[in-house]
């Protein structure tokens, strides 16, 4: 027997307009659909895009529950976002530059 398709309704996460459709088999559930974030164009514009925020996260090397973790905590907003990103970029470098002093300190 053919599945039978529901359709979901894709809004703006941060003003709720609609930004399309999306149908799916019934026998899935919209957790599995993988959607993790929708954006009106002009929150697109203003917010940045959820996907390349993902993929410049990517590129530093951390993972996707860490992504998940500081883009909720940077309100979704790709302004905060980098603000964040920053703080992690510094703790990194800061361990590595204290290591480089000492060793200078020594000589």
């Amino acid at each position: 027997m053919p599945n039978k398709f529901l359709t979901l309704q894709l809004k703006c996460r941060f003003c709720g307009k609609i930004t399309g459709e999306y149908k799916y088999p019934d026998n899935l559930t919209v957790a599995d659909l993988g959607i993790a974030d929708v954006r009106c164009d002009q929150h697109e514009i203003e917010f940045g895009s959820y996907s390349k925020m993902s993929q410049e996260f990517e590129q530093l090397g951390k993972t996707h529950d860490e992504f998940l973790a500081t883009i909720k905590k940077a309100d979704y907003k790709k302004v905060n976002f980098d603000v964040e990103v920053s703080k992690i970029k510094q703790a990194e470098i800061k361990p590595v530059l204290g290591k480089a002093v000492k060793r200078k300190l020594k000589k």
